[in-house]
């Protein structure tokens, strides 16, 4: 059905015979259009569709054979073959798309992406059944735990803001999941506010220079003790809770992250879900905290990798190592063999069940839910939503 719509979309206009001149698509409508349908298929997780579609444009028809519109489909395709775990492919693919057009800004960033999937720890992994909703159950109350500490470098204002925002978290927590807690954990100079709302604040000793390392260390101390236990859902600051979730327990799993449901428009293949919204059962308290202690100990090892080195040349304490870590943990390849294709929503991970649900319902980061979809049960305020709030927030 692909390589007819594309068929259709490139054919010469009515009337261009054998000695008419050729009609070349007008580049203008047809490479959105081919990158709009080879995107739909790997949402369907056709890859391979995806991939016959723009090699069939990029190899009949002229004016894919040069400058930006060549190198926007080999981009595309690099992606596919990319998430098919053929990364050789990819890195050739975006050596051509530099050649096409050296200027393309993606390309710098792009072009680390095969050798981040490449860099594997060896741990114990394999695939499991897909995780179905379990038998309709009473609705536990649930525990959301929120991390916050103040770095060198944030501001009053800053500080105002974000426990603003955690306070307006809370409040549409308690309504779309009456009797719920609310708790902090932070470090042990934090100030916070009175008012702030928690029914507990969890401090420790941890390092604020290295917020996200402190993140890590924090969970892997803390996971599965009092007064962790019970159902979790660890939130940012700027979330909000739009509607009950908590039917997401009735599943099999210890640990769930959310994943990037807008993977192939906003390609963030090297961080494939987002730590924003992460779901620990009750009963896999231990075990999750035992997959955070994992992320800890190889924290440095997969800090050092040359990979990892040349992408994140500050490295990956202060900033995007509780989104890195947890996908080394996990595996790309396994991630992507299994849970992208779609062959499963499950990996057993050094003994932890670790579950995969869509950030379209449970980390929702904007934009309106498609005709028939589900509405979102969590918000992720994002750039001008998230700024506006803060403000807002802080300001009351």
């Amino acid at each position: 059905m692909l390589l007819r719509m594309l068929r259709a979309l490139l054919r010469p206009a009515r009337g261009s015979g054998a000695g008419a001149p050729r009609q070349a698509p007008e580049r203008a409508g047809a490479t959105p259009a081919l990158v709009r349908s080879a995107r739909a298929a790997q949402y369907a997780r056709d890859f391979a569709g995806a991939a016959a579609l723009l090699e069939e444009a990029l190899a009949a028809h002229d004016a894919f054979r040069e400058g930006r519109e060549r190198a926007v489909l080999l981009i595309e395709l690099a992606l596919c073959r990319l998430r098919c775990y053929r990364l050789d492919d990819a890195a050739r693919l975006l050596a051509a798309a530099r050649a096409a057009d050296p200027s393309h800004p993606l390309l710098e960033g792009l072009a680390h992406f095969p050798g981040l999937l490449a860099e594997s720890l060896a741990l114990t992994r394999s695939a499991l059944p897909p995780m179905a909703a379990g038998a309709a159950a009473a609705r536990r109350p649930v525990g959301a735990l929120y991390f916050f500490l103040v770095t060198p470098t944030t501001s009053e204002a800053a500080r105002a803001g974000y426990f603003g925002l955690m306070r307006q978290s809370i409040a549409s927590l308690r309504h779309a999941c009456p009797g719920s807690r609310a708790m902090l954990l932070t470090d042990r100079a934090t100030r916070v506010p009175e008012n702030a709302g928690f029914d507990a604040i969890l401090r420790q000793d941890l390092d604020a220079r290295a917020l996200v390392h402190s993140r890590l260390l924090a969970l892997a101390r803390a996971l599965g003790e009092p007064p962790l236990e019970g159902d979790l859902v660890l939130l940012d600051p700027d979330t909000v809770i739009a509607r009950d979730f908590r039917d997401v327990y009735h599943a099999s799993f210890d640990l769930a992250f959310t994943l990037r449901s807008d993977f192939a428009d906003a390609p963030m293949d090297h961080e494939p879900f987002n730590a924003g919204v992460i779901f620990v059962r009750a009963e896999g308290g231990r075990r999750a905290r035992g997959f955070f202690e994992l992320c800890v100990r190889r924290f440095g090892e997969i800090e050092d990798l040359p990979a990892i080195r040349g992408f994140y040349p500050q490295g990956l304490r202060a900033w995007r190592g509780d989104q890195v870590l947890p996908a080394a943990v996990v595996g790309r390849r396994a991630y992507l063999e299994h849970v992208l294709s779609g062959r499963t929503n499950r990996l057993e991970i050094e003994g932890c069940t670790v579950g995969f649900v869509e950030s379209r319902l449970y980390n929702h980061s904007g934009g309106e839910s498609g005709p028939g979809e589900e509405p979102p049960c969590i918000l992720h305020l994002k750039g001008e939503r998230k700024l506006g709030a803060a403000q807002a927030a802080a300001a009351a």
